[in-house]
């Protein structure tokens, strides 16, 4: 592990995504609008940036040529686990949630409904309906349209972070440095109320701590299906296939309920009950790497 680029990259990472964040985000009306979304997708794209701008400010070469390859040849299962694991870890999360805080619970999905009804959704379609177009489409176009904002992190964090570490630490302690790091890049746009709003006690450092575990977990999953096809599309349609599903179990949650003092552990995928299920995932796949570097 060379020190001197790693900080580099990590003074680069941090200063150029939490300036467009820290500076640009807040001058945006809030709740994060059309406008305010781009910015931060836009910012998805630094970590990927920071690795080029580190790899010519220190000679190094990117080593993107064979990860950015599909590999698709003999890997085609884990592809499959790119697309279809966080549909199922977002439906035993949102189970878990709800099994909890049971007054939460809404079958008729009034959330969805009044959003239907502001967006003056075409008649004859039901909230049901609707929610089955969108898991539909969460497992199979939205992941890869996702990927292509997605692959710009995961360039950064599985193309070269996560290897740099493992070349000093286990991959315990290599994947605990890296959801820290990836759960404190994302705290500028958490402060401003993604992903867990404002109104939750402990702002903000409940949802750094939640924002943490919750990419502690993708990152073990995502470094796994890494390490099986050296390429980097797969974590990157894991990435995107979270990011389009996580979030539908709120649909089926009390619109009272919805960034209230229970936002942190769920339903989304990202919240700390939630997320036991790819949590218990991740450390079980962690289990079986510190085995195998163990033989």
């Amino acid at each position: 592990m060379n020190r001197k680029q790693f900080w580099l990259y990590m003074i680069l990472v941090f200063g150029l995504t939490w300036t467009l964040w820290i500076i640009i985000l807040p001058l945006l009306p809030m709740p994060l609008n059309a406008g305010g979304q781009i910015t931060a997708a836009i910012g998805m794209y630094f970590p990927a940036l920071s690795v080029l701008l580190m790899c010519l400010f220190t000679h190094r070469k990117t080593g993107w040529k064979e990860m950015l390859k599909l590999h698709a040849r003999h890997n085609g299962i884990w592809y499959i686990i790119a697309l279809f694991l966080p549909a199922v870890l977002t439906v035993l999360g949102g189970l878990i949630y709800f099994a909890v805080f049971t007054s939460e619970f809404d079958p008729k999905m009034t959330y969805m409904a009044s959003l239907m009804a502001a967006q003056d959704t075409a008649a004859g379609i039901t909230p049901a309906m609707l929610i089955l177009i969108q898991a539909v489409q969460a497992v199979t176009v939205a992941p890869v349209i996702n990927s292509l904002l997605a692959v710009g992190e995961e360039l950064g964090w599985r193309g070269y972070m996560v290897p740099e570490l493992r070349k000093k630490y286990s991959p315990l302690v290599t994947h605990l440095i890296a959801g820290l790091i990836w759960g404190l890049w994302h705290t500028p746009i958490n402060m401003l109320g993604h992903n867990y709003g404002l109104r939750y006690a402990g702002y903000p450092w409940g949802g750094i701590l939640a924002m943490s575990i919750f990419c502690f977990s993708i990152g073990v999953i995502a470094s796994l299906l890494f390490e099986k096809t050296g390429s980097i599309w797969p974590p990157a349609l894991l990435h995107g296939a979270v990011n389009a599903i996580s979030g539908l179990p709120i649909m089926f949650q009390k619109p009272m309920m919805i960034q209230g003092a229970h936002v942190l552990f769920g339903p989304s995928l990202n919240g700390l009950l939630a997320g036991l299920p790819m949590l218990v995932c991740a450390l079980y796949i962690l289990y079986r790497m510190t085995r195998e570097a163990n033989v």
